[in-house]
């Protein structure tokens, strides 16, 4: 198992989250099932060694603030698909945390072509053998359902932070 401290930007600041993966990934919980939250990347470094976890290095900024603004917004206009795909999974891995995968929209299965969409959004390196970049389309059914999805990911999100 790796373990890794995961910066979120939230609520105009930053919360440290101590994340783990291997075969299913997920976040380290307080033992009343909270996700353990730091205060500063120092503090959160703190906290793992208390619980001898060996950190590797640190995960990139997940910018939750522009999702949350996004998902109470009416703009059309999708963040960067990277951030969207992101922020999915990263819903699923809370939710299969906090053991609430059945109130996780993500894990629907009539959404996954629109996980697969955000996918090939992403344009990642070595999946594709053509030069030019896969653009998002999405109806706008499709971009209500996404801001259901992450809506219902946020829900699922704050409900685990402590109180």
């Amino acid at each position: 198992m790796e373990y890794f401290i995961l910066p979120i930007s939230w609520n105009k600041g930053t919360l440290y989250l101590l994340y783990f993966s291997n075969d299913d990934d997920g976040l380290v919980l307080t033992p009343d099932q909270r996700i353990i939250v730091a205060a500063s990347r120092a503090e959160a470094e703190a906290l793992a060694k208390k619980r001898y976890l060996k950190l590797q290095d640190p995960m990139e900024t997940l910018e939750l603030g522009v999702i949350q603004s996004w998902v109470s917004s009416r703009s059309m206009r999708l963040p960067e698909a990277n951030l969207l795909y992101r922020v999915w999974n990263f819903f699923g891995d809370v939710a299969t945390s906090l053991k609430k995968a059945d109130h996780y929209l993500g894990y629907d299965e009539q959404f996954i072509s629109l996980h697969d969409e955000l996918f090939w959004g992403c344009n990642m390196p070595g999946l594709t053998q053509s030069q030019e970049l896969y653009e998002i389309d999405l109806s706008q059914s499709e971009i209500r359902n996404l801001r259901s999805i992450l809506r219902s990911g946020l829900e699922i999100f704050q409900q685990g932070l402590p109180g």
